[in-house]
């Protein structure tokens, strides 16, 4: 599969901010103590990793087969036992804003 030279700029651009993001949140993953928080986190570097390889296999031009996501882990918990410090709230909301804007970057 070959792509735009605009789309491979885009995209290889975009790795590197996948890769900063992705090193943000192990720093949130060791410093936060709830371990729903850490789940949440831990499932949204999986999440980021798993659009960093399809994106790599979109690039490599040896590429000819379909590049296909791994199915997302079903994650289920009871926000009303959430307990959470005022430091792991801030990471929460700043993991939250940081999401939207990598999804409307990436819808964009």
């Amino acid at each position: 599969m070959t792509l735009p030279a605009v789309d491979l700029g885009i995209m290889a651009e975009h790795l590197s901010t996948h890769e900063g993001v992705i090193n943000k949140l192990k720093m949130y993953d060791t410093s936060a103590d709830n371990a729903i928080l850490k789940d949440l986190i831990r499932l949204h570097m999986n999440i980021l990793r798993n659009h960093v390889t399809a994106m790599l296999g979109l690039i490599n031009p040896d590429q000819d087969e379909e590049i296909h996501l791994p199915e997302m882990e079903k994650f289920h918990f009871d926000m009303g036992t959430v307990i959470l410090s005022d430091f792991e709230k801030d990471i929460t909301l700043e993991c939250k804003a940081t999401a939207k804007l990598m999804g409307s970057d990436n819808f964009n």
